[in-house]
């Protein structure tokens, strides 16, 4: 399955990334811009597409809207990835035509379960879960996080609240973006 990712935040580009590999999945194409999405999409086929809510240059609203206004695109699947809880923004979302929305910080149950609905009703490639044995050779590798990180993202915030819940692959590549981008 191919899978456009679009986001502002190049963190939460590969989190998402490493959420959905965990998953199964491993053909992504992530960007961080409606435009450069609109201008992936023109030139690609993906078989769904993540995108954030709010982002600097135009919302994943006007995305959404992009999309169903191509004939090419649209029956193209979007999952809304928001941490705005106001039910008249995701309403629109609905109406506008997205397949489901996922509230941040993202967790791998919640994304399982959006995944798995999608393979069933597009017949799709459906998510995996991984072995015991893959999850524990995964989180054998010793990584450690430095006490000068800067987290100054409040989804981040989020995530290292939720932090005893994720499984241990998703910490250690956590742990390795953070130590990428200091």
């Amino acid at each position: 399955m191919k899978i456009l990712i679009v986001d502002d935040s190049k963190m939460l580009v590969h989190f998402l990334k490493m959420l959905l590999n965990s998953l199964g999945y491993d053909d992504f194409h992530g960007v961080n811009s409606v435009a450069e999405a609109k201008k992936a999409l023109l030139s690609d086929k993906y078989d769904l597409v993540f995108s954030d809510m709010h982002m600097p240059d135009e919302s994943g609203l006007d995305l959404v809207k992009f999309i169903k206004g191509v004939p090419s695109l649209a029956n193209q699947d979007v999952i809304m990835i928001t941490s705005d809880t106001d039910a008249s923004l995701l309403t629109d979302a609905v109406k506008a035509g997205i397949y489901a929305f996922i509230i941040k910080p993202v967790e791998i149950e919640t994304l399982y379960s959006k995944m798995l609905s999608l393979s069933e009703v597009r017949g799709l490639q459906a998510p995996v879960i991984p072995t015991e044995q893959e999850q524990s050779e995964e989180s054998s590798e010793e990584v450690v996080l430095s006490r000068n990180v800067d987290i100054d993202d409040p989804i981040l915030f989020r995530i290292v609240d939720k932090w005893g819940s994720l499984p241990d692959n998703i910490k250690n590549g956590i742990i390795k973006l953070i130590e990428s981008v200091q």
